[in-house]
């Protein structure tokens, strides 16, 4: 797209928004503050599992499991999962929540990457052991196609040592999963290897955007906006971020793709308010209300009334972890039933 048709389609978008601007309402905060999180739609609510969060006292990976029930607007606690995990990715797929990879943590090991999969039932009476990830990945997204898992991007370790954040790369490959045969298989490569992005499916394609790369310079945000179309496993680029954010997280609504928040570090640090939108038709960004608590490394999770904005962090870093729960909720949004 040419700089005038992409400005144009951008003051398309912002128009429409403008026009009905979405607004943001608080709901019932989390039980545990919880950061590095990737919660998932389940049982028309939101189930949360693992993360960073406080033990006795320090960071540490968590093992709790809680479900949001829409109705009563109330956390209830569910089966803990069965190893404690930093960054797992939750999917939910087929009455069931998968938690793929992520790190566990302990001491002189704080950044160990794992390949497990664990699968939790319809009913939450527990985890089950799934199948694992060809090697160990985190800090990737992920999304379902096709009644199919895909996991694509993130870190996965450069050689033998497995213990501390500076012993992973980051990664382009694409993994995978179709539950009926229970085996992971490897998908095209996205054009660009980053660690920390956020995504979301819109009309059977998987938008990635923004995330970050570990460079010589240390970590470098990217706008970088890629989307894969599994039936022809081909990526395309698509107009990137009005700016890098990585830590983000983000949703689709109305065929939409909202994107919040984040981190930067550098010459300072902090973390971003920002709420964007990103219209497939007009291929452009406008940016929303910001939201009520600048945060990274929290969850999006799209709900009929609409996108739950969860966790997360108050600081850059591994410091001031949240319980906040707002959400969006765009013109077109439904109230829970109830």
């Amino acid at each position: 797209m040419t700089g005038a048709l992409a400005a144009t389609g951008f003051a398309a978008a912002r128009t429409r928004s403008e026009a009905e601007p979405p607004t943001w309402r608080r709901g019932a905060d989390l039980p545990h503050a919880a950061q590095e999180i990737y919660p998932t739609a389940f049982r028309g609510g939101i189930l949360l599992a693992g993360g960073l969060v406080l033990v006795d006292g320090r960071s540490g990976a968590g093992v709790q499991t809680v479900w949001w029930n829409p109705r009563t607007d109330t956390w209830t606690h569910g089966p803990d999962l069965p190893a404690a995990r930093h960054h797992p990715g939750l999917v939910g797929l087929d009455e069931r929540v998968f938690a793929i990879g992520g790190f566990s943590r302990s001491a002189g090991a704080g950044w160990r990457m794992e390949r497990t999969v664990f699968v939790l039932d319809a009913a939450m009476t527990g985890w089950s052991d799934g199948p694992p990830l060809p090697e160990p990945r985190a800090e990737f997204v992920s999304g379902v196609i096709g009644g199919r898992i895909v996991v694509t991007g993130g870190r996965r370790p450069r050689g033998d040592a497995n213990a501390q954040y500076g012993d992973h790369g980051d990664v382009a490959g694409t993994l995978i999963l179709d539950p009926a045969f229970g085996t992971w298989r490897a998908a095209a490569p996205a054009p660009s290897a980053r660690n920390s992005a956020a995504a979301a499916v819109i009309d059977g394609r998987l938008h990635v955007v923004g995330g970050r790369r570990l460079t010589e310079r240390g970590l470098v945000n990217v706008p970088t906006h890629e989307v894969y179309e599994p039936v022809s496993d081909r990526w395309d680029v698509r107009a990137p971020m009005p700016q890098g954010q990585g830590g983000l997280a983000a949703a689709t609504f109305g065929g939409q793709l909202y994107a919040f928040g984040g981190e930067y570090f550098g010459a300072t640090s902090g973390v971003y308010k920002d709420t964007w939108v990103y219209d497939p038709a007009a291929d452009a960004w406008a940016p929303l209300p910001p939201m009520p608590l600048p945060r990274h490394g929290l969850g999006a999770v799209t709900l009929s009334d609409g996108i739950h904005v969860i966790g997360g962090a108050t600081e850059a870093g591994g410091r001031g972890r949240s319980r906040h729960h707002s959400v969006l909720a765009p013109s077109t949004a439904m109230p829970p039933a109830g």
